[in-house]
């Protein structure tokens, strides 16, 4: 990991972290997640921390910090890239003690040292009369946090919302209050104050790292190399919380037409951070070298996206969301996302399915351009249909050939962008498919990966082969969805069948039937995963060893066939056979080589 990422690294106890002396105040940015531990992370870390038992220090991990103070004179604002569960849990910890500790002020008061603990204890959690720690307002938290201070006697003023107790925030500080008092509950005045100090104690001397770094973009690649255990950060929360920064020094209105339109983006996008990063990237790498024709433009990738779109907010906050949600709306139907009420239609959104499952992503730079542009170059959703077909044959030939290589797909698809941006209706068609077979490796050299060990190759791939072999020859009266997942919601129904088993271990009747121990050797070494040997059943994992009449007549437990018998063009030349031999295997491999090569021609 590189050090110049970080401007300071320091393993600090907590008290000297929120220091009653220093000016820090600690921040939870707008576009972190609201507070989400439960009543488990409160036990363990109540149990680590008080009930260790020890005054080394307990070690509650790393938190990662960049500063963005406006004026050092006044406060030291560090923003919590991550840490802000640990840290808002402690804070709710420490007002409970805080409570428990005022109500027996007087018994205490003349004692310099606990007094001094006392006011330096409530000077970690309020400095200047304003709260050290200030979550974000996403579900309540900080009128919430802000409410219990001032519940507490640290706040002179707070907002009371309705439904404040069944919230996570009132929760968690009423748990940490139930503990401290069934701890004491037994104990004498006198013994009741010694705990309590010595929890307050064990808190202060809990160790934590503290990692300052100067941008928000080194503090996601730190985040990253760090692999913490906490939840994921994406490019896409940091870029967030630039613009929010952006929009709330312009004005509060900005700030709240700002965050509908980034809520309403982030809605055409869905909730997965994969498809939130991965168009972040597209978009960028669809759309500026266009916008600056003669400039070198950077191609964006997960190192250097934070600071591509911090550049790019330099259009201007209104240019920069408007360009972000026509994008977005385009990649929320290219992904499945598609608003209510406005579904792509067939065969498009097949079309679409089938790109994504034939891992042909990258492709989707190409897609967003021409979605976005789509009434300007006169183009039907059935011309970009044909255009994600292609697509798919393009990807299913270069991840069996392995060309292009993965770092050239972008630079590839920015090409074809210029390629066909002139053009319009069917010749950007046209246009697209011959860009994409000048690209290809060639028919014979995938033909020969077709021919090859293709299930050890990409096991991914042959499925999708085996699926599109199979869906080619459905129709309405008879459609199986060979995608569809089991109860569990991981398995998918249909999966992968070596027809000889893959095994080491040949069983005995194969051995026979195969033509004796030399033969099935032999086919075990130079057949089994060719594309003749696999083929699509029904889900069983214990399937696989069986002998090949009881995987041709298996059924499920509707009655129905789902074995070699199941309908499928694909077993066409199993279902009535009652052996299998190499011959066997060879020969249906040619067939389905055939057809592979016909259906995913460019």
């Amino acid at each position: 990991m590189s050090t110049n990422l970080i401007n300071s690294a320091d393993d600090q106890y907590f008290h000297e972290l929120v220091s009653g002396d220093s000016q820090v105040v600690f921040r939870v940015p707008a576009y972190q997640r609201e507070y989400s531990w439960g009543k488990q992370q409160w036990d363990d870390l109540y149990t680590d921390v008080v009930e260790e038992g020890s005054d080394d220090g307990h070690f509650l991990g790393t938190i990662i910090c960049v500063n963005d103070s406006k004026n050092s004179t006044k406060e030291v604002v560090l923003e919590l890239i991550d840490g802000q569960q640990r840290m808002t849990t402690l804070s709710l910890l420490l007002i409970a003690l805080f409570v428990e500790l005022n109500a027996r002020r007087a018994a205490f008061r003349d004692d310099d040292d606990r007094n001094g603990t006392f006011i330096s204890l409530k000077k970690q959690l309020v400095l200047n009369g304003i709260e050290r720690l200030r979550p974000q307002r996403q579900g309540f938290n900080l009128p919430d946090y802000r409410w219990i201070l001032k519940s507490a006697g640290l706040l002179e003023a707070a907002e009371y919302h309705k439904w404040h107790g069944v919230r996570r925030m009132a929760k968690a500080y009423k748990f940490f209050a139930d503990e401290i008092r069934a701890e004491i509950a037994e104990l004498d005045a006198d013994e009741q104050l010694e705990r309590l100090f010595a929890i307050t104690r064990q808190i202060r001397q809990s160790i934590l790292v503290k990692l300052e770094v100067s941008s928000h973009a080194s503090a996601f690649v730190l985040f990253e190399s760090l692999n913490n255990r906490g939840m994921e950060l994406s490019p896409i929360d940091l870029i967030k919380n630039t613009l929010l920064m952006r929009a709330e020094q312009a004005s509060e209105a900005s700030l709240e037409s700002t965050y509908q339109a980034w809520t309403a983006i982030l809605g055409n996008l869905g909730d997965s951070y994969t498809d939130q990063e991965r168009f972040l990237r597209y978009y960028y790498n669809a759309f500026q070298p266009v916008r600056h024709p003669g400039i070198a433009v950077p191609t964006a990738t997960k190192s250097n996206l934070i600071r591509l779109y911090e550049e790019y907010l330099g259009r201007g906050i209104e240019a920069f969301l408007e360009d972000l949600e026509i994008g977005s709306t385009a990649y929320g139907r290219l992904i499945g996302n598609e608003a209510p009420g406005e579904p792509v239609e067939e065969p498009l959104a097949s079309r679409f399915r089938s790109l994504a499952r034939a891992q042909g992503s990258p492709g989707y730079i190409l897609l967003m351009y021409l979605m976005v542009h789509q009434d300007r170059m006169g183009l039907q959703p059935a011309h970009l249909a044909e255009v994600a077909r292609w697509l798919t044959n393009f990807f299913v030939r270069r991840n069996l050939t392995g060309y292009p290589q993965t770092y050239a797909l972008t630079r590839l698809f920015q090409d074809v962008i210029e390629e066909v941006r002139a053009l319009s209706g069917g010749a950007v068609v046209d246009a697209v498919r011959a860009s994409l077979a000048r690209r290809s490796r060639t028919r014979e050299e995938f033909q020969r990966a077709l021919e090859g060990d293709i299930y050890t190759e990409n096991t991914d791939m042959t499925r999708f082969i085996l699926s599109s072999l199979a869906e080619h020859d459905f129709t309405n009266e008879f459609f199986t969805d060979l995608w569809a997942r089991g109860d569990d919601g991981k398995h998918l129904t249909w999966t992968i069948e070596h027809i000889f088993p893959e095994g080491e271990k040949i069983p005995q009747p194969w051995i026979d039937m195969m033509g004796g121990a030399s033969e099935a050797a032999d086919a075990f070494e130079t057949l089994v995963h060719k594309l003749g040997n696999l083929t699509l059943t029904g889900y069983n994992s214990s399937l696989g060893n069986k002998g090949f009449i009881e995987k041709r007549d298996r059924k499920g437990v509707n009655g129905s066939f789902v074995g070699y018998k199941n309908g499928f063009s694909l077993n066409v030349d199993l279902r009535d056979r009652d052996d299998w031999n190499a011959t066997a295997i060879v020969e249906r491999g040619r067939r389905l080589v055939r057809e592979a090569l016909a259906l995913f021609d460019l």
